[in-house]
């Protein structure tokens, strides 16, 4: 008895991780359509009007739309675009990352896609540790590329 209750306590905690949950989020054209917010075109136009190879320009979006964003989220869903970041960084192909992070390059592709998200990462997450000690604790899964929250769970993002 004593045995079993001990491999229950080890049982690790497998995170639910998808590339869409990252592009989703790191995407703010398909938050602006699918939820077609009104009176935000004259911010939605500044953000998208930022100069990447700017490092500056990308802080200054990480601070003022994504990081607000993360947190009206869930500790769930949170949980979810934290892990798959934080994997994507470890493990994904660049190109995986450049379809999640697109809108984040500079058109000059002076700043390489892993490095650019890392960037985001740093800021978001206040330059937490981004590494990753058990790939095993990791569970891709299949998500809807245009809506892998499956209509973010009933809640309609502040605008």
């Amino acid at each position: 008895m004593f045995q079993t209750a001990f491999m229950v306590c080890n049982i690790m905690k497998t995170y639910k991780i998808s590339p869409n949950y990252l592009r989703f989020f790191l995407d703010i054209s398909t938050i602006y359509q699918a939820y077609g917010y009104e009176g935000c075109d004259s911010e939605y136009t500044e953000l998208c009007s930022l100069n990447f190879a700017n490092r500056n320009s990308v802080r200054r979006r990480v601070n003022g739309y994504l990081r607000p964003l993360f947190q009206e989220y869930s500790p769930a869903r949170q949980l979810r675009i934290k892990e798959s970041f934080r994997y994507g960084l470890n493990f994904w192909s660049d190109e995986t990352l450049r379809r999640c992070a697109d809108d984040w390059l500079d058109g000059t592709n002076a700043t390489p896609v892993r490095q650019r998200c890392r960037e985001i990462w740093n800021d978001l997450f206040d330059g937490e540790y981004s590494g990753i000690d058990d790939a095993t604790a990791y569970e891709t899964i299949e998500t809807e590329s245009n809506d892998p929250f499956n209509n973010w769970n009933g809640k309609k993002p502040v605008g």
